[in-house]
Formats: C-alpha cells, sequence, structure tokens
C-alpha cells in the first residue's frame, strides 16, 4: 500500500521494476495407464481402511454377550394338526376351529409357501380343491390376508355356497 502512496505523491523516480515470477504448470508426465493405476490404488487402500474397521467392530463384540434371537422349533408338527373338514364349518363353533386350525398351521412354519403347503395337506380333498383353484387366480402376498379371506369364505354362510362351487367343477 505504501508503495501505491509513493508512486501517487512522486511518480515512478526511484522504484524498482520488479518482474513476477509467473507459475506455470509442469507437464503431467502420468499417462492415462498409470493414472487409472493410481485410482485403482486409491480405492484398494479406503477397501483396506474399512475392512480394518470392519474387523475392529467385530472383535470389539466378540468379547460382548449379545441376546441372539434363536427361532424357536414349534411343538405342533403338521401331522399333528387335526384334518378340517367341511362339517367343521357349520354351526356357531365354526370360527374358533378355524381359529385354531390357522393358528396351528401358522405354529409348524413362518414361511408362507410352506403354511400353504401345510394348509392344503390338512383340509379334507373337497376344500383342499376349492382352496386351491382360489389359490391360483389369487396371488395372496402374506398370511394374515390369506387367513381374512379364509374366514370370510368359509363361514357359515357360505358352506352352501362353497359345496355348490365344488359340485361344479369340471374333470378334464
Amino acid at each position: 500500500m505504501e508503495d501505491f502512496i509513493n508512486f501517487s505523491e512522486n511518480g515512478a523516480e526511484g522504484l524498482e521494476i520488479t518482474k513476477e515470477e509467473v507459475v506455470t504448470p509442469k507437464k503431467d508426465d502420468t499417462s492415462p495407464e498409470q493414472y487409472e493405476q493410481l485410482n485403482r490404488m486409491i480405492l484398494l487402500e479406503q477397501e483396506v481402511e474399512r475392512t480394518k474397521m470392519a474387523l475392529e467392530l467385530l472383535l470389539r463384540d466378540k468379547g460382548e454377550k449379545k441376546d441372539v434371537r434363536r427361532p424357536v422349533r414349534s411343538l405342533v408338527k403338521p401331522r399333528g394338526i387335526r384334518m378340517l373338514n367341511l362339517s367343521d364349518l357349520q354351526g356357531i363353533e365354526a370360527e374358533g376351529r378355524l381359529k385354531v386350525f390357522f393358528s396351528q398351521v401358522e405354529s409348524c412354519s413362518e414361511d408362507l409357501e410352506e403354511r400353504k403347503r401345510i394348509l392344503m395337506a390338512r383340509v379334507d380333498p373337497p376344500l383342499a380343491l376349492y382352496i386351491q383353484n382360489t389359490l391360483s387366480q389369487i396371488n395372496f402376498r402374506s398370511w394374515d390376508t390369506l387367513t381374512n379371506w379364509l374366514y370370510e369364505e368359509l363361514t357359515d354362510n357360505n358352506v352352501d355356497r362353497i359345496l355348490n362351487s365344488i359340485s361344479e367343477v369340471k374333470y378334464d
């Protein structure tokens, strides 16, 4: 700032003209292959660091005992479930029988497809035919949806309709 004030008062007398150095970047001798190799090295170093951190966490957790939820084996086996007949679906106790039946099937497995298989094996053939026909038309994505539909379909007021639809089935 002082140089500027001196220049404005005295002019250019007594001031040295200095040449500023201009820094030009050096030409990069790195080839694309070397650049690619450096990038891979950086990525590998980052992966090594992440692996080290994960290993440290595992070793730290190894010393601590954690509660792990283990699957409980069901006491009810599929063959232990009483066969569900059409006659079980009539009367005041029909809904209760269905509820017990579904809870037993549910306790045998957590997998939806396995539950469907158990369900089909533990109902009498005419009822299995009706359920299988519906399962082929409707894709149930959860056990709750399937059981709600079955509760609705298999209650007392729908049994006659089920019997009629079973009798209408034609075999090829």
